[in-house]
């Protein structure tokens, strides 16, 4: 029976057992934390016998297990991901977007009340033409283009800001 002395003298060997798996985790780790499982196990199994096998599988399991804890908890890398703007460009984002949607609401206003009413209940119910047409008992056609106007009008009336928000050209809305 192989004692925590003589397995520990394989200790370079298990260091290239463990990268054999990958660089993600720390290798030194990976093999001092299967010292304590095999310390372990020799406490409640003193007469069972330890070799290279058990420990290749134990590295493993010890190894899957850390990188699987890792990656639940790991933090975003900003490189991996597209240029973040930085915070002034945001908040100049995000007044440019409110003052698009104050824009929309004062062109909706504009619009008759029918029309204005039924493309805001379109647009914040996600239910579709046929749906609304069975609760409002108005017809399928009369929706479709009471909306379609409506959208067109918007589309003519502002669309050109919105065009330039998504290209991120802020400077011209």
């Amino acid at each position: 029976m192989k004692t925590l002395h003589e397995i520990a003298q394989g200790h370079e060997n298990y260091l290239n057992i463990v990268s054999t798996f990958g660089g993600y985790v720390n290798k030194e780790d990976v093999v001092q934390e299967m010292y304590i499982r095999i310390y372990d196990h020799l406490q409640k199994y003193p007469d069972k016998e330890i070799n290279l096998f058990y420990i290749w599988t134990t590295l493993r399991n010890i190894y899957f297990d850390i990188y699987k804890e890792d990656c639940k908890h790991c933090d975003l890398d900003i490189k991996e991901f597209k240029k973040v703007e930085s915070i002034e460009c945001n908040k100049l984002k995000e007044e440019k977007l409110i003052s698009i949607e104050n824009a929309i609401n004062d062109k909706l206003e504009d619009l008759h009340y029918f029309d204005k009413m039924l493309f805001k209940i379109y647009t914040t119910t996600n239910k579709s033409l046929r749906t609304l047409s069975d609760e409002m008992n108005i017809s399928v056609r009369t929706l479709h283009w009471s909306i379609k106007k409506t959208k067109e009008y918007l589309n003519n009336e502002i669309g050109e800001d919105y065009q330039d928000y998504k290209n991120n050209d802020l400077e011209l809305i």
